[in-house]
């Protein structure tokens, strides 16, 4: 699976590798991401968390609607607010293979298009 296999055509997606800290989802669907170095004023439609289990080999993938950036406490870093989180399933594809990314890139964040 790919983050692309993810969006229709057109569509662009915030891309977010994570270990799961400071991601908060709950039971209705609601969350926010961690602090996060992007560019708050990109256009997206719907957010892409890459979750990583390392215990597992395995990572977590969800779909979420993007609500809206808020500045997080730390400077230049930005919180992502969601709605709509929904678990699609899981991968045993790395980062660089799910974000299209070349090996050795190391930002957590990626913007892809459909």
């Amino acid at each position: 699976m790919k983050a692309t296999d993810l969006l229709k055509k057109g569509e662009v997606a915030l891309v977010i590798s994570t270990d799961g800290r400071d991601l908060e989802m709950d039971s209705k669907g609601f969350g926010q991401s961690g602090q996060w170095r992007m560019n708050p004023n990109h256009q997206v439609h719907k957010v892409i968390i890459y979750k990583r289990d390392k215990s597992r080999n395995t990572q977590e993938i969800y779909v979420a609607e993007h609500v809206g950036v808020t500045e997080a406490d730390m400077p230049r870093r930005f919180v992502v607010s969601l709605a709509n989180i929904r678990n699609v399933g899981t991968t045993t594809s790395t980062w660089h293979e799910f974000a299209e990314v070349k090996k050795g890139a190391q930002n957590p964040i990626r913007y892809v298009e459909g």
